[in-house]
């Protein structure tokens, strides 16, 4: 079975999934820019552990090969939005970075959870956030809602140096299929309550067309 839904699938929220989608997303993103850039920079996937009970989590670096400089940081929020304790320190890696000439780019595909810090308001479902380090604090903002596609977004280089962009619906969609996670989520009915966090928040007569109930 497909992504039955047309943006973010709200089941893969679960914290059961989640952390597979978290993985597999960084995989596929790092593989996914990786041959574009790869005459003048490599993406590497690294990991932070939190406090003593060692919670890993995954994020990306894209580095110049030459001077070995960081140019951007790629993140996709997990631990980090969910556990204050991980959320204190991720933040401040993030206002290293903000302080930087890195670029930021994160992306937040849980409603669970209070929403990172932004430089302006945002009541939407889902965020991108591309912070450019030359034109801080402006920033480029991708909200969207759960009924609507992902929005692609760019990754931010050295300056004049062409930006791949990231088509993360299809990403999303591709990761779904590849690793069959319709064989690890009850879609019937009876088991919305259960199988998605907050869903007394997503309408339900969607909910279900979207999944062919």
């Amino acid at each position: 079975m497909q992504n039955p839904f047309p943006g973010m699938n709200p089941y893969l929220e679960h914290p059961e999934l989640w952390h597979q989608v978290h993985n597999r997303l960084i995989v596929s993103i790092a593989d996914e820019i990786a041959g574009t850039i790869a005459s003048k920079y490599r993406v590497a996937i690294e990991q932070r552990v939190y406090g003593s009970i060692g919670v890993k989590e995954q994020y990306l670096e894209i580095r110049e090969i030459e001077s070995h400089e960081l140019i951007s940081v790629i993140e996709i929020l997990f631990m980090n939005k969910r556990w204050s304790k991980a959320r204190s320190t991720y933040e401040f890696k993030k206002a290293s970075i903000i302080s930087s000439m890195t670029n930021l780019i994160e992306i937040d595909l849980l409603r669970m959870g209070k929403p990172m810090t932004m430089t302006r308001e945002t009541k939407s479902d889902y965020q991108i956030l591309v912070s450019r380090s030359n034109v801080r604090p402006n920033i480029d903002l991708f909200e969207f809602n759960l009924p609507e596609p992902i929005p692609a977004f760019p990754i931010p280089l050295k300056t004049g140096d062409i930006e791949p962009i990231v088509d993360l619906q299809r990403l999303l969609n591709e990761m779904y299929d590849r690793a069959r996670l319709d064989l690890s989520i009850d879609y019937s009915p009876e088991a919305i309550n259960r199988c998605i966090p907050m869903a007394e928040g997503i309408d339900r007569d969607w909910l279900l067309g979207a999944i062919g109930q």
